[in-house]
Protein backbone atom coordinates (compact mmCIF):
# COMPACT_ATOMS: atom_id res chain seq x y z
CA UNK A 1 0.00 0.00 0.00
CA UNK A 2 1.15 3.70 -1.07
CA UNK A 3 2.23 5.57 1.88
CA UNK A 4 2.07 9.57 1.99
CA UNK A 5 3.89 11.55 4.39
CA UNK A 6 2.74 14.67 6.24
CA UNK A 7 4.05 17.41 9.02
CA UNK A 8 1.91 19.45 11.08
CA UNK A 9 1.84 20.69 14.61
CA UNK A 10 -1.21 18.94 15.90
CA UNK A 11 -3.12 16.40 14.80
CA UNK A 12 -6.81 16.05 15.87
CA UNK A 13 -8.28 12.33 15.74
CA UNK A 14 -12.30 12.13 15.26
CA UNK A 15 -14.30 15.51 13.43
CA UNK A 16 -17.57 15.71 15.82
CA UNK A 17 -18.51 19.14 17.59
CA UNK A 18 -15.34 18.78 19.91
CA UNK A 19 -12.52 18.18 17.41
CA UNK A 20 -14.23 20.39 14.67
CA UNK A 21 -14.18 23.35 17.65
CA UNK A 22 -10.53 22.50 18.84
CA UNK A 23 -9.42 22.78 14.61
CA UNK A 24 -11.54 26.19 14.59
CA UNK A 25 -9.53 27.52 17.65
CA UNK A 26 -6.09 26.40 16.90
CA UNK A 27 -6.78 27.67 13.17
CA UNK A 28 -7.36 31.35 15.06
CA UNK A 29 -4.41 31.40 16.71
CA UNK A 30 -2.23 30.54 13.32
CA UNK A 31 -1.34 26.81 14.92
CA UNK A 32 -1.15 24.04 11.64
CA UNK A 33 -3.22 20.95 12.37
CA UNK A 34 -4.57 18.20 10.64
CA UNK A 35 -8.36 17.33 10.95
CA UNK A 36 -8.73 13.20 10.52
CA UNK A 37 -12.37 11.23 10.60
CA UNK A 38 -12.69 8.06 9.82
CA UNK A 39 -16.29 8.12 8.88
CA UNK A 40 -16.59 8.79 4.72
CA UNK A 41 -20.20 10.26 5.38
CA UNK A 42 -20.96 12.23 8.50
CA UNK A 43 -23.39 10.35 10.89
CA UNK A 44 -27.05 11.98 10.54
CA UNK A 45 -28.34 10.42 13.96
CA UNK A 46 -29.24 14.01 15.54
CA UNK A 47 -27.78 12.59 19.06
CA UNK A 48 -27.36 15.71 21.24
CA UNK A 49 -28.73 18.92 21.24
CA UNK A 50 -28.83 20.92 24.55
CA UNK A 51 -26.04 23.69 23.84
CA UNK A 52 -24.68 25.96 27.02
CA UNK A 53 -23.56 29.43 27.17
CA UNK A 54 -20.02 28.54 27.58
CA UNK A 55 -20.19 26.55 24.28
CA UNK A 56 -21.83 29.86 22.37
CA UNK A 57 -19.15 31.73 24.13
CA UNK A 58 -16.63 29.75 22.45
CA UNK A 59 -18.37 29.82 19.16
CA UNK A 60 -18.73 33.67 19.29
CA UNK A 61 -14.66 33.74 19.16
CA UNK A 62 -14.54 31.77 16.33
CA UNK A 63 -16.33 34.46 13.69
CA UNK A 64 -19.91 35.12 15.69
CA UNK A 65 -20.56 31.32 14.69
CA UNK A 66 -23.18 31.38 17.89
CA UNK A 67 -25.44 34.17 15.65
CA UNK A 68 -24.59 31.13 12.61
CA UNK A 69 -26.09 28.34 14.51
CA UNK A 70 -29.31 30.84 15.99
CA UNK A 71 -30.22 30.83 12.53
CA UNK A 72 -31.10 27.62 12.12
CA UNK A 73 -32.58 27.21 15.70
CA UNK A 74 -36.17 27.69 16.79
CA UNK A 75 -37.20 30.62 19.28
CA UNK A 76 -36.81 29.63 23.26
CA UNK A 77 -40.64 29.18 23.73
CA UNK A 78 -40.97 25.65 21.49
CA UNK A 79 -38.27 23.76 23.93
CA UNK A 80 -38.67 25.60 27.08
CA UNK A 81 -40.71 22.81 28.52
CA UNK A 82 -40.76 19.62 29.63
CA UNK A 83 -44.01 17.67 29.20
CA UNK A 84 -45.70 14.76 31.16
CA UNK A 85 -48.43 12.57 29.35
CA UNK A 86 -50.22 9.26 28.45
CA UNK A 87 -50.05 9.93 24.91
CA UNK A 88 -49.63 13.02 22.95
CA UNK A 89 -52.84 13.07 21.24
CA UNK A 90 -55.69 14.49 23.06
CA UNK A 91 -53.92 16.70 25.33
CA UNK A 92 -56.85 17.54 27.42
CA UNK A 93 -57.36 13.71 28.48
CA UNK A 94 -53.30 12.61 28.54
CA UNK A 95 -51.66 15.54 29.64
CA UNK A 96 -50.30 14.84 33.31
CA UNK A 97 -48.38 17.89 33.55
CA UNK A 98 -45.70 20.85 31.77
CA UNK A 99 -42.83 22.07 33.79
CA UNK A 100 -41.35 25.43 32.16
CA UNK A 101 -37.98 25.33 33.48
CA UNK A 102 -36.98 29.18 32.70
CA UNK A 103 -39.84 30.31 34.20
CA UNK A 104 -39.13 33.02 36.71
CA UNK A 105 -35.52 33.26 35.32
CA UNK A 106 -34.48 35.63 33.05
CA UNK A 107 -34.05 35.15 29.60
CA UNK A 108 -32.01 36.66 26.76
CA UNK A 109 -33.12 40.00 24.75
CA UNK A 110 -30.41 40.50 22.80
CA UNK A 111 -27.19 38.63 22.72
CA UNK A 112 -24.02 40.43 22.77
CA UNK A 113 -25.09 43.24 24.66
CA UNK A 114 -26.07 41.20 27.86
CA UNK A 115 -24.55 41.61 31.67
CA UNK A 116 -24.14 37.78 32.32
CA UNK A 117 -23.48 36.53 29.06
CA UNK A 118 -22.43 37.65 25.39
CA UNK A 119 -24.07 34.21 24.29
CA UNK A 120 -27.32 32.10 24.46
CA UNK A 121 -28.11 28.52 25.35
CA UNK A 122 -29.91 26.92 22.75
CA UNK A 123 -31.10 23.69 21.19
CA UNK A 124 -29.90 22.02 18.09
CA UNK A 125 -29.36 18.99 16.97
CA UNK A 126 -25.85 17.36 16.78
CA UNK A 127 -26.10 16.72 12.83
CA UNK A 128 -27.25 20.09 11.93
CA UNK A 129 -24.57 21.65 13.93
CA UNK A 130 -21.86 19.92 12.59
CA UNK A 131 -22.81 20.88 9.35
CA UNK A 132 -22.29 24.46 10.38
CA UNK A 133 -18.68 24.08 12.41
CA UNK A 134 -17.59 21.83 9.41
CA UNK A 135 -18.73 24.56 6.86
CA UNK A 136 -16.89 26.99 8.67
CA UNK A 137 -13.92 24.57 9.06
CA UNK A 138 -13.94 24.28 5.34
CA UNK A 139 -13.85 28.14 5.11
CA UNK A 140 -10.92 28.82 6.69
CA UNK A 141 -8.72 26.13 5.03
CA UNK A 142 -6.53 26.18 1.92
CA UNK A 143 -8.69 22.90 0.54
CA UNK A 144 -11.91 25.16 0.10
CA UNK A 145 -10.87 28.82 -0.07
CA UNK A 146 -13.82 30.13 -0.92
CA UNK A 147 -17.43 29.45 -0.68
CA UNK A 148 -18.21 29.80 -3.90
CA UNK A 149 -15.91 27.28 -5.02
CA UNK A 150 -17.42 24.28 -6.90
CA UNK A 151 -15.82 21.56 -4.55
CA UNK A 152 -17.00 23.39 -1.65
CA UNK A 153 -20.70 23.43 -2.90
CA UNK A 154 -20.39 19.65 -4.11
CA UNK A 155 -19.05 18.52 -0.50
CA UNK A 156 -22.16 20.34 1.18
CA UNK A 157 -24.42 18.76 -1.42
CA UNK A 158 -23.03 15.21 -1.19
CA UNK A 159 -22.54 14.92 2.95
CA UNK A 160 -25.57 16.95 4.08
CA UNK A 161 -28.13 17.19 1.60
CA UNK A 162 -30.68 15.59 4.13
CA UNK A 163 -29.52 18.23 6.62
CA UNK A 164 -30.47 21.26 4.32
CA UNK A 165 -33.47 19.97 3.22
CA UNK A 166 -34.83 19.50 6.44
CA UNK A 167 -33.53 22.31 8.06
CA UNK A 168 -35.55 25.66 8.65
CA UNK A 169 -33.44 28.53 8.08
CA UNK A 170 -33.81 32.39 9.99
CA UNK A 171 -33.24 34.18 6.15
CA UNK A 172 -33.32 38.15 8.04
CA UNK A 173 -30.91 36.45 10.55
CA UNK A 174 -28.91 34.63 7.83
CA UNK A 175 -28.62 38.05 5.64
CA UNK A 176 -27.21 39.94 8.66
CA UNK A 177 -23.97 37.50 8.73
CA UNK A 178 -23.21 37.21 5.03
CA UNK A 179 -20.91 40.06 5.01
CA UNK A 180 -18.81 38.14 8.34
CA UNK A 181 -15.87 36.47 7.31
CA UNK A 182 -14.24 34.87 10.89
CA UNK A 183 -10.39 34.91 10.59
CA UNK A 184 -7.81 32.54 8.24
CA UNK A 185 -4.57 32.25 9.67
CA UNK A 186 -2.28 29.50 7.91
CA UNK A 187 1.78 29.84 8.74
CA UNK A 188 4.01 30.41 5.76
CA UNK A 189 5.52 26.16 5.10
CA UNK A 190 2.39 24.21 6.50
CA UNK A 191 -0.48 25.57 4.01
CA UNK A 192 0.96 23.16 1.25
CA UNK A 193 0.81 20.06 3.57
CA UNK A 194 -3.29 19.86 3.73
CA UNK A 195 -3.48 21.08 -0.23
CA UNK A 196 -1.42 18.50 -1.17
CA UNK A 197 -2.72 15.52 1.22
CA UNK A 198 -6.13 16.56 -0.47
CA UNK A 199 -5.42 16.34 -4.09
CA UNK A 200 -3.20 13.22 -3.44
CA UNK A 201 -5.49 10.88 -1.45
CA UNK A 202 -8.77 12.56 -2.96
CA UNK A 203 -10.34 13.23 1.00
CA UNK A 204 -10.61 16.73 2.29
CA UNK A 205 -8.95 17.35 5.34
CA UNK A 206 -11.42 17.64 7.78
CA UNK A 207 -13.84 15.07 6.78
CA UNK A 208 -14.10 11.46 5.05
CA UNK A 209 -12.02 8.19 5.45
CA UNK A 210 -8.93 9.58 7.31
CA UNK A 211 -8.77 6.82 9.77
CA UNK A 212 -6.10 6.83 12.54
CA UNK A 213 -5.11 3.22 12.97
CA UNK A 214 -1.74 3.38 15.42
CA UNK A 215 1.30 5.23 17.08
CA UNK A 216 4.44 4.21 14.57
CA UNK A 217 7.03 5.12 17.06
CA UNK A 218 7.16 4.25 21.05
CA UNK A 219 9.38 6.81 21.97
CA UNK A 220 8.04 10.39 21.47
CA UNK A 221 10.47 12.69 23.20
CA UNK A 222 10.94 13.86 19.45
CA UNK A 223 7.27 14.09 17.65
CA UNK A 224 4.52 11.76 17.15
CA UNK A 225 4.58 9.60 14.11
CA UNK A 226 0.97 8.17 13.44
CA UNK A 227 -0.35 5.88 10.79
CA UNK A 228 -3.55 6.77 9.07
CA UNK A 229 -5.59 4.96 6.15
CA UNK A 230 -7.13 6.87 3.56
CA UNK A 231 -10.54 4.25 3.30
CA UNK A 232 -11.62 5.73 -0.23
CA UNK A 233 -8.33 5.02 -2.17
CA UNK A 234 -6.64 2.57 0.16
CA UNK A 235 -3.52 4.81 0.95
CA UNK A 236 -1.53 5.23 4.15
CA UNK A 237 -0.60 8.45 6.06
CA UNK A 238 2.31 9.07 7.85
CA UNK A 239 1.17 11.81 10.05
CA UNK A 240 4.54 13.73 12.09
CA UNK A 241 3.36 16.10 14.80
CA UNK A 242 4.00 17.02 17.89
CA UNK A 243 0.55 16.61 19.41
CA UNK A 244 -2.17 14.10 18.87
CA UNK A 245 -5.43 14.81 20.51
CA UNK A 246 -8.23 12.30 20.35
CA UNK A 247 -11.55 13.50 19.80
CA UNK A 248 -12.84 10.26 18.56
CA UNK A 249 -15.85 9.20 20.78
CA UNK A 250 -16.51 6.28 22.75
CA UNK A 251 -14.68 3.45 21.29
CA UNK A 252 -11.62 6.15 20.90
CA UNK A 253 -7.82 4.29 19.30
CA UNK A 254 -6.02 7.63 21.38
CA UNK A 255 -7.69 6.47 24.80
CA UNK A 256 -6.77 3.00 24.43
CA UNK A 257 -3.13 4.04 23.79
CA UNK A 258 -3.45 6.27 26.61
CA UNK A 259 -5.34 2.98 28.67
CA UNK A 260 -2.04 0.83 28.05
CA UNK A 261 0.47 3.33 29.07
CA UNK A 262 -1.67 3.31 32.52
CA UNK A 263 -1.96 -0.16 32.87
CA UNK A 264 -1.57 0.33 36.96
CA UNK A 265 -5.31 3.35 36.77
CA UNK A 266 -8.54 2.19 36.20
CA UNK A 267 -11.33 4.36 34.44
CA UNK A 268 -13.85 5.19 36.79
CA UNK A 269 -17.05 3.78 35.25
CA UNK A 270 -20.29 3.90 36.61
CA UNK A 271 -24.11 2.05 35.57
CA UNK A 272 -27.12 2.55 37.22
CA UNK A 273 -29.47 -0.35 38.41
CA UNK A 274 -32.64 1.75 37.18
CA UNK A 275 -32.04 1.83 33.63
CA UNK A 276 -28.93 0.41 31.51
CA UNK A 277 -30.00 -0.15 28.03
CA UNK A 278 -31.98 2.26 25.56
CA UNK A 279 -32.66 2.25 21.84
CA UNK A 280 -32.73 5.19 20.14
CA UNK A 281 -35.31 5.92 17.01
CA UNK A 282 -34.26 9.02 14.72
CA UNK A 283 -37.76 9.45 12.69
CA UNK A 284 -40.02 12.43 10.63
CA UNK A 285 -43.20 12.95 10.91
CA UNK A 286 -45.42 16.60 10.20
CA UNK A 287 -48.26 15.48 11.36
CA UNK A 288 -46.49 14.53 14.46
CA UNK A 289 -45.30 18.32 14.12
CA UNK A 290 -48.58 19.75 14.19
CA UNK A 291 -50.01 18.00 17.39
CA UNK A 292 -46.53 19.19 19.38
CA UNK A 293 -47.04 22.44 17.72
CA UNK A 294 -49.94 23.45 19.39
CA UNK A 295 -48.11 22.13 22.96
CA UNK A 296 -44.61 23.24 22.50
CA UNK A 297 -41.65 21.77 24.45
CA UNK A 298 -38.37 20.16 24.10
CA UNK A 299 -39.09 16.63 25.58
CA UNK A 300 -41.95 14.64 26.36
CA UNK A 301 -42.07 12.26 29.20
CA UNK A 302 -44.44 9.61 28.09
CA UNK A 303 -45.81 7.05 30.35
CA UNK A 304 -47.89 4.64 27.93
CA UNK A 305 -47.89 1.17 26.84
CA UNK A 306 -44.71 1.74 25.41
CA UNK A 307 -42.79 4.27 27.90
CA UNK A 308 -40.61 6.42 26.38
CA UNK A 309 -39.08 9.91 25.94
CA UNK A 310 -39.37 12.06 22.48
CA UNK A 311 -37.11 14.58 21.47
CA UNK A 312 -38.50 17.15 19.26
CA UNK A 313 -35.60 18.55 16.97
CA UNK A 314 -37.70 21.16 15.00
CA UNK A 315 -37.43 20.88 10.71
CA UNK A 316 -39.31 20.32 7.95
CA UNK A 317 -40.47 17.57 7.64
CA UNK A 318 -40.65 17.86 11.74
CA UNK A 319 -37.53 15.22 13.20
CA UNK A 320 -38.09 13.57 16.53
CA UNK A 321 -35.61 11.19 18.27
CA UNK A 322 -37.32 8.53 20.72
CA UNK A 323 -35.63 7.00 23.36
CA UNK A 324 -36.94 3.40 24.27
CA UNK A 325 -36.23 1.37 27.22
CA UNK A 326 -34.57 -2.05 26.12
CA UNK A 327 -34.40 -4.73 28.72
CA UNK A 328 -31.55 -6.99 27.49
CA UNK A 329 -31.88 -9.89 29.85
CA UNK A 330 -35.44 -10.43 28.12
CA UNK A 331 -35.45 -8.57 24.64
CA UNK A 332 -33.27 -9.34 21.50
CA UNK A 333 -32.13 -5.97 19.92
CA UNK A 334 -32.47 -7.41 16.37
CA UNK A 335 -35.95 -7.12 17.41
CA UNK A 336 -36.33 -3.80 17.26
CA UNK A 337 -36.78 -3.09 13.30
CA UNK A 338 -38.69 -0.66 11.73
CA UNK A 339 -41.94 -1.81 11.96
CA UNK A 340 -41.84 -2.40 15.65
CA UNK A 341 -40.36 0.71 16.26
CA UNK A 342 -43.32 2.43 13.90
CA UNK A 343 -46.26 0.93 15.70
CA UNK A 344 -44.42 2.00 19.13
CA UNK A 345 -44.15 5.42 18.25
CA UNK A 346 -48.07 5.47 16.90
CA UNK A 347 -48.98 3.73 20.32
CA UNK A 348 -47.34 6.37 22.30
CA UNK A 349 -48.42 9.03 19.94
CA UNK A 350 -52.36 7.95 20.45
CA UNK A 351 -53.33 8.08 17.03
CA UNK A 352 -51.63 6.55 13.87
CA UNK A 353 -49.16 8.65 11.47
CA UNK A 354 -49.68 8.35 7.99
CA UNK A 355 -46.19 10.16 7.02
CA UNK A 356 -44.20 8.88 9.72
CA UNK A 357 -40.80 7.81 8.31
CA UNK A 358 -38.18 6.29 10.45
CA UNK A 359 -34.79 7.94 8.21
CA UNK A 360 -32.83 4.80 7.69
CA UNK A 361 -32.28 1.57 9.62
CA UNK A 362 -29.36 2.75 11.07
CA UNK A 363 -30.85 5.41 12.83
CA UNK A 364 -32.23 2.86 15.16
CA UNK A 365 -29.44 2.86 17.92
CA UNK A 366 -28.72 1.39 21.19
CA UNK A 367 -26.74 2.60 23.96
CA UNK A 368 -26.47 1.86 27.27
CA UNK A 369 -27.07 4.80 30.02
CA UNK A 370 -23.46 4.63 31.90
CA UNK A 371 -20.73 6.94 33.07
CA UNK A 372 -16.64 6.61 32.65
CA UNK A 373 -13.68 9.38 32.77
CA UNK A 374 -10.73 8.06 32.15
CA UNK A 375 -7.79 7.60 34.43
CA UNK A 376 -6.11 10.74 32.60
CA UNK A 377 -6.51 12.93 29.95
CA UNK A 378 -2.63 13.09 28.80
CA UNK A 379 0.23 10.78 28.29
CA UNK A 380 2.05 10.38 31.17
CA UNK A 381 5.35 9.68 29.79
CA UNK A 382 5.45 12.16 26.47
CA UNK A 383 2.57 14.42 27.19
CA UNK A 384 2.03 14.73 23.74
CA UNK A 385 -0.64 12.60 23.10
CA UNK A 386 -4.02 14.00 25.25
CA UNK A 387 -7.70 13.30 24.57
CA UNK A 388 -11.54 15.10 25.26
CA UNK A 389 -14.56 14.80 24.92
CA UNK A 390 -16.28 11.34 24.89
CA UNK A 391 -12.75 9.78 24.41
CA UNK A 392 -11.99 11.32 27.95
CA UNK A 393 -15.35 10.82 29.61
CA UNK A 394 -18.71 9.40 29.01
CA UNK A 395 -21.77 10.99 30.92
CA UNK A 396 -25.69 10.01 30.33
CA UNK A 397 -27.86 12.80 28.71
CA UNK A 398 -29.11 14.11 31.61
CA UNK A 399 -28.33 17.60 32.19
CA UNK A 400 -26.78 17.90 28.58
CA UNK A 401 -23.18 17.80 29.96
CA UNK A 402 -21.63 15.72 27.32
CA UNK A 403 -20.71 17.67 23.65
CA UNK A 404 -20.64 20.95 26.39
CA UNK A 405 -17.95 19.44 28.24
CA UNK A 406 -16.19 18.26 25.35
CA UNK A 407 -16.19 21.99 23.72
CA UNK A 408 -15.23 23.30 26.97
CA UNK A 409 -12.20 20.55 27.30
CA UNK A 410 -10.78 22.36 23.64
CA UNK A 411 -11.18 25.76 24.57
CA UNK A 412 -8.69 24.80 27.82
CA UNK A 413 -6.08 22.86 25.60
CA UNK A 414 -6.25 25.03 22.56
CA UNK A 415 -4.53 27.81 24.70
CA UNK A 416 -2.16 25.41 26.11
CA UNK A 417 -0.90 24.46 22.42
CA UNK A 418 -1.45 27.92 20.93
CA UNK A 419 0.92 29.26 23.60
CA UNK A 420 3.18 26.00 23.17
CA UNK A 421 3.82 26.57 19.30
CA UNK A 422 4.29 29.90 19.34
CA UNK A 423 6.62 30.31 22.28
CA UNK A 424 8.80 26.93 20.08
CA UNK A 425 8.41 29.54 16.90
CA UNK A 426 10.16 32.46 19.01
CA UNK A 427 12.78 29.88 20.61
CA UNK A 428 13.73 28.96 17.13
CA UNK A 429 14.46 32.10 15.82
CA UNK A 430 14.59 33.19 12.09
CA UNK A 431 15.04 30.45 9.46
CA UNK A 432 13.38 27.65 11.82
CA UNK A 433 11.76 25.02 9.78
CA UNK A 434 8.24 23.72 10.68
CA UNK A 435 10.43 20.43 11.32
CA UNK A 436 12.24 21.79 14.15
CA UNK A 437 9.31 23.37 15.45
CA UNK A 438 7.55 19.39 15.40
CA UNK A 439 10.42 18.00 16.75
CA UNK A 440 11.36 19.70 19.70
CA UNK A 441 11.93 18.16 23.03
CA UNK A 442 9.31 19.39 25.61
CA UNK A 443 10.20 21.63 28.01
CA UNK A 444 9.07 20.93 31.65
CA UNK A 445 6.96 24.21 31.34
CA UNK A 446 5.25 21.99 28.52
CA UNK A 447 4.44 19.31 30.78
CA UNK A 448 3.50 20.81 33.30
CA UNK A 449 0.82 22.89 31.68
CA UNK A 450 -0.34 19.34 29.73
CA UNK A 451 -0.71 18.00 33.18
CA UNK A 452 -2.54 20.79 34.73
CA UNK A 453 -5.20 20.35 31.55
CA UNK A 454 -5.52 16.44 32.61
CA UNK A 455 -6.36 17.69 36.34
CA UNK A 456 -8.23 20.52 35.55
CA UNK A 457 -10.58 18.45 33.38
CA UNK A 458 -11.01 15.19 35.18
CA UNK A 459 -12.24 17.19 38.28
CA UNK A 460 -14.55 18.76 35.79
CA UNK A 461 -15.80 15.62 34.75
CA UNK A 462 -16.01 14.38 38.23
CA UNK A 463 -17.95 16.93 39.53
CA UNK A 464 -20.73 16.12 36.02
CA UNK A 465 -20.38 12.39 36.80
CA UNK A 466 -21.45 12.56 40.51
CA UNK A 467 -25.16 14.08 39.64
CA UNK A 468 -24.90 12.97 35.33
CA UNK A 469 -26.27 9.70 36.00
CA UNK A 470 -30.46 9.06 34.94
Amino acid sequence: MPVLKADTYVLIVGAGPVGVTLQLLLSRMGVPCLLAERNIHPRSHPRSHYVSNRSTEVWRQLGHLDKVVECITEPLKFWASMRYCRHIADPHLNLFGTVNHFRGHYTYGDTYHEELSPARITNIAQHKLLLLLKAASLTRSPVYPDTSDERYIAWLRDHYDQVMRTSTFDDAKRAKLRALRGPTIFPDGFDSVKRTLDQRCGVPFVDGGLMFERFINEDMSKGVVSELTCQRRKVKVHVNSAFVVGADGVHSRVRRFLDRRNPDKQSQVQDTSLLRDVMSVYFTSDELGQLVKASPAMLYFIFSRCVSVLTCQGGSPAEFVVQIPFFSEMEDSSGYDVAKCTACINEFVGTTLSDLRVVITQSIKRWRATTEIAPSFVDPESYRVMVAGDSAHIVTPAGGQGMNMGVADSYNLAWRIGRSFYQRVLRGGPGTSAADVINAEMTHEEKRSMADYSRERLAVAEVGDSYGLI
